[in-house]
């Protein structure tokens, strides 16, 4: 009998430096992608004083485990400064 998989939204948000802005979105979506999860929504904020990026996304995983593994390899990308998990 196969278990059923339960789809879970999980709102994240990373920190970027401007200067790595683009390779470091690249980066993270192709970290998402190769965890098998799905991007649901994207978000961003600019603080200009700063130089910094607020990016906000909105992912699918299949339950706990997947998240974990996920912002594991994420928090890995070079130019993301902090991952935050955000509970609804």
């Amino acid at each position: 009998m196969r278990r059923q998989q339960r789809v879970i939204d999980v709102e994240d948000a990373a920190l970027a430096q401007a200067g790595f802005f683009n390779q470091a979105v690249k980066r993270f979506v192709e970290q998402v992608v190769e965890s098998d999860a799905n991007i649901t929504f994207v978000g961003m904020d600019e603080d200009k004083e700063h130089m910094l990026h607020q990016l906000r996304f909105t992912v699918q995983v299949k339950d706990r485990v997947h998240l974990a593994g996920l912002l594991r390899n994420v928090r890995r990308v070079a130019g993301v400064n902090r991952i935050l998990r955000e509970r609804s």
